[in-house]
């Protein structure tokens, strides 16, 4: 099976993985945790749905027709952190690709972010070793609110400069860590079944527009004894990544205090990528929303 693997996705690495960047765009979208237009919730810290020293791994799996691999594992941990001699909430995202996967394309990515006490974000830099090549890119916010979005992102490739460019949304831009933190402060009080909000995402140079559909409670199995209670939204992404912009991705996530993303999967042109959580450890609430089935 894994030489059926291999033998097909190099049957797809030139068109799509030569470069790496419609690859790392794929496995990063899949943690664009959804971002609403809804009232935010400006409680002090001791309130918010989680705490430092919380941390959430997941299994990122692809899927070619009817093959199903892991693709690599994600980790990702917030913690108290410092910005410009200021307390701030500290993101941050590892991301490995296994070993079968290591002899198509190698990936060790690390990627950080920093937001201030009321969740609003002020910086995001990447460190991506894909194959041969490292990047840096640097994310500095200069303006951000509902109305208008300003951000300097600049791109080192093996310390050359590649671009160092403005960014401008006309509404809430984000980058891919600050999103978590900010989806996971909404007030979701307010959320009803039908309710679509528009967002920008800025990845490398580029704007890229999503539109987020809150569906409604589901129950989601975990295993054969093992379900979740949770809340589940359907994003429409403009990007040619995926195979269709209408419900490129689909999201889970808990339905109690914590907000946890549990599942997410995003259909690609090069087939179909899921991230499922493992594990986890140091979350604010216990997670009632899952559901134990005695055997």
């Amino acid at each position: 099976m894994k030489q059926q693997i291999i033998e097909t996705a190099h049957r797809q690495q030139e068109r799509q993985l030569r470069t790496g960047k419609k690859y790392r765009l794929a496995i990063l979208l899949v943690f664009l945790i959804t971002s609403f237009g809804f009232t935010l919730n400006t409680k002090e810290n001791e309130d918010l749905p989680f705490a430092p020293g919380e941390k959430l791994n997941y299994d990122i799996k692809f899927k070619w027709g009817i093959l199903m691999a892991k693709a690599g594992t994600a980790s990702y941990s917030l913690n108290n952190g410092k910005y410009d001699n200021k307390a701030a909430i500290k993101t941050t995202l590892t991301f490995r690709t296994s070993s079968t996967f290591d002899k198509i394309f190698k990936v060790r990515d690390t990627l950080y972010s920093y937001t201030d006490i009321d969740t609003n974000p002020l910086f995001h830099k990447k460190h991506l070793h894909e194959g041969n090549t490292h990047y840096v890119e640097e994310l500095t916010y200069k303006h951000y609110s509902k109305k208008l979005t300003k951000a300097r992102s600049i791109r080192y490739k093996n310390k050359e400069l590649r671009f160092d460019s403005l960014l401008v949304s006309n509404g809430f831009g984000i980058d891919m860590l600050s999103i978590f933190v900010f989806a996971r402060t909404l007030n979701y009080s307010e959320l009803k079944p039908g309710d679509r909000i528009p967002l920008s995402v800025f990845v490398g140079r580029d704007v890229v527009k999503m539109s987020v559909l809150y569906v409604g409670q589901e129950i989601l199995e975990k295993n054969t004894y093992q379900k979740y209670k949770t809340l589940k939204f359907n994003i429409d992404i403009v990007d040619n990544t995926f195979e269709d912009n209408k419900n490129a991705m689909e999201m889970w996530v808990t339905d109690d205090k914590n907000r946890i993303p549990v599942k997410l999967k995003a259909k690609l042109k090069i087939g179909a990528a899921e991230a499922h959580l493992s594990s986890h450890s140091g979350n604010k609430y216990p997670l009632s929303s899952l559901i134990t089935i005695p055997n």
